[in-house]
């Protein structure tokens, strides 16, 4: 049998320790870099930041999904690849930001010449008509039509308006009429129901569910309204782009690319439904 000198012994210990000792470290150092990627902040790809507004029931913080338009925004700039952060905002403040481009755009917006000179618009998506209400008591008697380009005949009339809304391009620019502005179409309705207004310039999807949800301490405010048909025109929906901001091109091809591949799959269609919308119209139920 063969003895193993103990000079040999200790070599052997000595060899050993020194494998034992780089595992260690080795494990060590293995625990470090996994913290350090743990503890290291996650980039998230940078995404759209878009504005809107309570605009029930298009679009709201109480709806459900945060409402049809909320629902087809985001999911739009999925179909893409790209995140979206989106702040509600009162709407003048909305235009300010966008405007300077602060932010690269809001939503929903109405075709206007003049907001073309600032802004890129989107492909459209569904929204609704655009008229005037009225307090079925009253003895106002006025005659509507599609196309309405003349308002002689609501010259004596005080008629409420949203203060930086657009309307129908003639509206806004018959400076003959006496025009009152209101911070929100809500407002216009309490104005109009004690009759410190005569008409409101309002989409009546929008009067409709306002008077349905917020009007309910006014005794016999849901009988109290009625909207004047024909409404003036069909208004479509569009999500502008700030002209100052840095992507604004960039996120309005990515935005109209995801729009038309949720026309071309029927999940538009699904959304409306979702949220109630049909030929149009807002289907309210209590």
């Amino acid at each position: 049998m063969t003895l193993i000198s103990r000079e040999s012994i200790s070599k052997i210990l000595l060899i050993l320790g020194f494998i034992s000792l780089s595992f260690f470290f080795i494990s060590c150092s293995e625990e470090k870099i996994e913290s350090q990627v743990a503890d290291k902040p996650q980039t998230k790809k940078k995404g759209v930041r878009l504005a809107t507004l309570d605009w029930q029931p298009y679009v709201g913080q109480d709806l459900e999904g945060k409402g049809y338009v909320y629902e087809l925004i985001i999911e739009a700039f999925r179909e893409e690849g790209i995140e979206v952060s989106i702040e509600f905002l009162p709407f003048a403040r909305i235009l300010n930001l966008a405007r300077d481009g602060q932010i690269d755009g809001y939503f929903p917006e109405y075709m206007s010449e003049e907001n073309r000179e600032s802004y890129y618009y989107s492909d459209p998506y569904p929204g609704g008509d655009v008229g005037f209400l009225k307090l079925k008591k009253s003895n106002i008697h006025i005659r509507t039509e599609r196309g309405m380009k003349r308002f002689q005949s609501l010259k004596d009339l005080r008629i409420g308006i949203v203060r930086g809304y657009t309307n129908t391009k003639e509206f806004d620019s018959a400076s003959y009429l006496k025009k009152e502005e209101a911070n929100s179409d809500l407002s216009n309705l309490k104005k109009l129901f004690f009759n410190r207004i005569d008409l409101i310039f309002i989409d009546p999807n929008v009067a409709n569910y306002l008077i349905s949800t917020q009007l309910g301490g006014y005794t016999g405010s849901k009988d109290a309204y009625q909207f004047i048909d024909p409404g003036l025109e069909y208004k479509e929906l569009y999500t502008c782009f700030s002209k100052k901001a840095t992507h604004g091109q960039k996120y309005l091809r990515s935005f109209n690319k995801g729009l038309k591949k949720l026309k071309s799959k029927g999940r538009l269609d699904e959304i409306l439904k979702k949220h109630k919308f049909s030929n149009g119209r807002y289907q309210f139920s209590n």
